[in-house]
């Protein structure tokens, strides 16, 4: 405990703090149960001050549970209920799995039988219909304990098997769970003949529990043991099992338990006086715990005890006491009212769960009528990229054909080293310019055109960063298509740098660029390029061959042909101005 509550300590939330609890108890219930109330009590405080409601719902499942091993069924009825009803609420159908069967257990331990079975098809009705297969283990594996009881063994193993299958499929295994399908599958092979299949689950099952320290289901399959060396008539080995058994519950006062153990003693006893002491306790055990069944079954080995030792006086009186209680009984026998009340659930839960099916092939339905139009969609979004790709690698060729093309313009014109660092600093712009469009194009999922005012704006950003030019660029949000915009591009860019060689004289002090494109009619496009610099040569024309031999101009001159644009240039009060006009 103290190791426990240093872990504590160590844990910043409440909430966690309460979940590190619930879970210690969860798995330490079996082995320290009487610990596990005082630590669940703790884990329902904290969730109670922060309103963490699956905790409660968590922390009521732990006691009610602890209080069912002290055999106080009331209290422990009571907190199941509020258990049952939180984790429906929060919709932790394993725990409410767990408290259902726990809950329908007592009621059955109490001979209430018609409620048990309730219970019990109640909620799996409710748990297959919303939850998960696996969520149903408590109620599968408590519904094949009510079977062995009603003696309908077919049905027994079948649901043993299907708990097994259940657990089989959980992340982690519920010890406790599993120990008890071991058991209860022995159980039935015993009852139905087959000892030798049966030893072998037993064997298993104390394996098992002994390695996992699960006192409670080892005392269980010690009393088992016992029951199948008596039906080999072994009676030495099942009362030296029975015996076991008896000590194991005894030290951990489980009533219920016990009275099992003392009847089962009292069976082979050959010692009438110590027979008839151990068969009066189990009748008051019985009494105390309110087990009409266990009463019955003690008052009948009372009365033959006092039969072998000639008392049949007392022998009649209880045996009147067991008809009287055999009498009360008979409405919770397996007869057609109960088998009714099953059916009726069965019923319950075939119409939800067809409902439930009905629902989920109507959703199916509206799902794949959107997944085939996504499909539809998806398929032409697919062939437009195809057909993008294409195109971009259609791109991709032109540019790096038209970067070849401009090196080689020039390198016949090549001469000393300076000449070579100015045509590859001229290079090195040009391509700059066409990467650039390949860089909007994969930056944006549409690839077939690029905003003009985005480009020239980290385009003449990046031109004039080695100058201290001040600029500006008016443009509305227009978009280039991919294959005009290169051309575009590097016409620009050749002007731009014609500017920073030619435009500025060396002693100006104060540089201004300034792009302005508007739309006229008829979809034309107007480029502006304004510069306050030294102005153009008399009677400049881009157009006329004797501009000089400089690879700029001829390229802007093939360019502007290639998409049908008109370039001038101009002398303005201000400086200089360049037009570009094209059709969209």
């Amino acid at each position: 405990m103290g190791n426990l509550y240093s872990k504590l300590e160590r844990i910043d939330k409440d909430k966690d703090k309460a979940i590190f609890l619930l879970e210690y108890c969860s798995l330490n219930k079996i082995r320290r149960w009487k610990e596990c109330v005082e630590i669940a009590t703790l884990a329902k405080e904290i969730s109670e001050k922060i309103n963490y409601e699956e905790g409660v719902g968590l922390a009521n499942l732990e006691i009610g549970y602890q209080n069912w091993f002290e055999d106080r069924h009331d209290v422990a009825h009571t907190l199941l209920q509020k258990s049952i009803d939180i984790l429906r609420n929060t919709d932790n159908y394993f725990k409410f799995s767990r408290a259902a069967a726990v809950k329908a257990s007592i009621l059955w331990s109490r001979g209430n039988r018609r409620d048990a079975i309730a219970e019990i098809f109640d909620s799996l009705s409710h748990v297959r219909a919303l939850g998960i297969k696996t969520d149903s283990l408590w109620l599968e594996w408590f519904l094949g304990i009510f079977y062995f009881d009603l003696k309908d063994y077919e049905n027994s193993e079948k649901q043993y098997i299907k708990s097994l299958q259940l657990i089989e499929k959980l992340k982690f295994q519920p010890k406790d769970a599993y120990a008890y399908c071991l058991i209860g599958l022995g159980g039935v092979l015993l009852a139905t003949n087959r000892g030798d299949k049966a030893h072998e689950y037993f064997l298993k099952a104390k394996e098992f529990s002994a390695t996992n320290n699960l006192w409670m289901q080892h005392a269980r399959i010690l009393h088992d043991l016992g029951k199948y060396y008596r039906s080999q008539n072994n009676l030495a080995k099942a009362k030296e099992y029975f015996y076991e058994a008896y000590e194991i519950r005894y030290l951990q006062n489980t009533k219920p338990a016990l009275i099992s153990s003392l009847l089962a003693l009292v069976e082979i006893e050959t010692d009438f006086d110590k027979a008839l002491i151990l068969a009066s306790k189990a009748l008051s055990y019985s009494k105390e715990m309110k087990m009409l069944e266990k009463t019955l079954e003690s008052h009948l080995m009372i009365s033959q005890v006092y039969k072998s030792l000639n008392d049949f006086e007392r022998s009649r009186f209880h045996l009147e006491e067991a008809n009287m209680i055999k009498d009360q009984l008979s409405g919770y026998k397996f007869s057609s009212e109960i088998k009714n009340e099953e059916n009726r659930f069965i019923n319950e839960l075939i119409k939800r769960e067809s409902k439930n099916l009905q629902n989920q092939n109507e959703s199916l339905k509206k799902a794949n009528k959107t997944i085939r139009k996504q499909l539809k969609q998806i398929k032409q979004k697919n062939e437009e990229k195809v057909i993008l790709l294409k195109e971009i690698h259609h791109r991709v060729k032109n540019s790096l054909q038209l970067t070849i093309s401009m090196i080689r313009l020039q390198r016949n014109q090549l001469s000393d080293d300076q000449e070579i660092a100015l045509v590859l600093k001229n290079a090195e712009t040009r391509i700059a310019a066409i990467a650039l469009v390949h860089q909007f194009l994969y930056q944006d999922e549409n690839v077939r055109f690029i905003l003009l005012n985005r480009y020239l704006e980290q385009l003449i950003s990046t031109s004039l960063s080695c100058c201290e030019v001040d600029f500006k660029i008016q443009c509305p949000e227009i978009r280039i298509r991919t294959k005009l915009m290169t051309p575009l591009a590097l016409i620009i860019s050749e002007l731009i740098s014609n500017t920073l060689k030619h435009g500025f004289s060396k002693e100006a002090t104060i540089k201004k660029y300034y792009v302005f494109i508007s739309i006229a009619e008829k979809g034309q496009i107007l480029i502006r390029l304004v510069d306050n610099g030294q102005g153009l040569p008399t009677n400049f024309d881009i157009y006329a061959k004797d501009n000089g031999p400089g690879l700029g101009l001829e390229l802007i001159r093939g360019l502007s042909e290639q998409i049908n644009a008109d370039v001038i240039g101009k002398n303005i009060d201000s400086g200089t101005e360049f037009q570009i006009k094209f059709i969209l």
